[in-house]
């Protein structure tokens, strides 16, 4: 009887364990580049050009051996906002960031120029979508807000730059936009405006050359309930809205092989929620849906509650969402053809390796790649140089990421679990808003439902091995 107990046990212990081992290819204490010269740093160094302890990675992506990083200018001292580095084996787990493509296309002051990289996205051609918010030194003082927000579209092939487009004032407002993250779709490109004021989805279409911006209040803005959690005993108690998308594969659905469907969804949350979001690509497209600047009136998915609140996250061609759980120090998985609430799994959990998981990549190779930092000291002004902050995390998955579509997979998703969410009245956005500033302390923790999970197996697996010992 004991053996079947046994079996028992390692299939409930499964729930909570790993199937996917994560190792650690690159790590930093600080962030350092490649100068043209020693004088060049040693006067950067005396000029607060370059202040390492101000640097920080916030967004990566992979193309041809290479790992292109989003080092946003959120304080003074970072000389490059965008730079990149080789992903081959060999050159050292610390190696200096290339300024990309150049130095002076990432000078300072210079609307011409990158501004303030938050991240970036590459097509399966090699154009490299770069998110440049334009304003700079956010966490400082005084912010810099001389610049617009752009979208800069450069062909890695040929080396050369296709296209800016400055987003309009009533899109992406320039003293208050922050432009996060981003997905590509085809002719168009999702963008999240992780705007304090303002937050919601931003739809630039390629083709048209315009952009416009769907605000669903109800679900792009911070739950109070959600904004205070900690990573690593550091406290985060700010309402943090919209800050992350993933996009779905095309939804294939179709009566005696002919394609009736190619709708997507696009899969969001706030950073301070528990909650997980997806609103259908078709909705995103129309234009009308703006709604001339207001509320989208319609509905969108509240897919269901994760363990904890979530930065970075990325979906597979096949419809696999890997995301981190910030206190949790955890990094998860949920395929979406199978329900939300049950279909959770934790991959990987290292209080010293998985902290802020800012950013996923997933190369051609079929490994995934997270960049893990230390952003909760870096906002608090006690980032330490003598010790590691900055990390990235590979694991091999066998799938390539949702920007290369397979038309051998039939993608069916899961329905929905849950009601749709509509838009909230008037009142009901006026007391939200009202109680983000009334929360100001909370216990809460976006772990405990994890640690609640992990403690009822172990607690069941005992039981078992009891009954089945007597």
């Amino acid at each position: 009887m004991w053996k079947r107990a046994l079996v028992l046990i390692v299939y409930l212990c499964n729930v909570i364990s790993a199937d996917v081992q994560f190792r650690v290819i690159r790590q930093w204490k600080f962030i350092n580049y490649t100068w043209s010269n020693p004088e060049a740093y040693r006067s950067a160094m005396e000029n607060g050009v370059y202040v390492p302890q101000n640097i920080v990675m916030s967004g990566i992506n992979y193309y041809k051996n290479y790992f292109y990083i989003a080092m946003p200018r959120m304080k003074s001292g970072v000389p490059a906002t965008l730079g990149r580095i080789t992903a081959l084996p060999g050159f050292g787990t610390a190696p200096l960031i290339e300024p990309f493509p150049s130095w002076d296309f990432n000078k300072l002051d210079d609307c011409n120029a990158l501004q303030n990289v938050q991240n970036l996205e590459i097509d399966p051609s090699g154009k490299l979508y770069i998110l440049d918010g334009g304003h700079t030194h956010s966490l400082m003082a005084k912010p810099t807000k001389n610049c617009p927000a752009q979208l800069v579209v450069y062909d890695l092939n040929k080396n050369m730059t296709i296209s800016k487009y400055v987003f309009p004032e009533n899109v992406a407002k320039r003293n208050e936009s922050f432009l996060y993250d981003l997905v590509i779709d085809d002719d168009f490109v999702y963008i999240v405006d992780n705007s304090a004021s303002d937050p919601g989805i931003i739809v630039y279409s390629i083709q048209a050359g315009r952009s416009w911006k769907i605000r669903h209040s109800a679900s792009m803005r911070a739950d109070p309930s959600a904004q205070n959690f900690k990573i690593n005993n550091h406290v985060i108690n700010v309402p943090i809205n919209i800050a992350s998308v993933a996009l779905g594969p095309k939804i294939q659905r179709s009566d005696s092989g002919i394609t009736v469907n190619q709708d997507r969804e696009l899969f969001y949350c706030p950073m301070s929620s528990l909650h997980l979001y997806s609103i259908s690509t078709a909705i995103l497209q129309n234009e009308g849906n703006s709604n001339n600047d207001q509320e989208y009136p319609g509905q969108v998915r509240d897919v269901g509650r994760k363990a904890s609140q979530t930065d970075g996250m990325i979906m597979t061609n096949q419809g696999v969402l890997y995301y981190g759980l910030l206190s949790d120090n955890s990094i998860a998985q949920w395929n979406s053809t199978k329900p939300f609430a049950s279909g959770q799994k934790i991959l990987s959990r290292d209080v010293n390796y998985i902290q802020w998981t800012n950013s996923f990549t997933i190369d051609t190779n079929g490994s995934i790649t997270v960049l893990s930092n230390t952003l909760q000291s870096f906002i608090r002004g006690d980032l330490d140089t003598h010790r590691y902050n900055f990390w990235l995390l590979s694991a091999d998955i066998g799938q390539q990421s949702y920007i290369h579509e397979d038309p051998s997979i039939i993608y069916q998703p899961v329905t929905s679990e849950k009601p749709p969410l509509p838009v909230p009245s008037t009142t009901e956005m006026s007391t939200a808003q009202s109680n983000m500033t009334a929360v100001t302390k909370s216990d809460q923790d976006g772990g405990a439902s994890q640690q609640i999970l992990e403690l009822s197996v172990i607690v069941m697996a005992v039981s078992v091995w009891v009954f089945y010992s007597n």
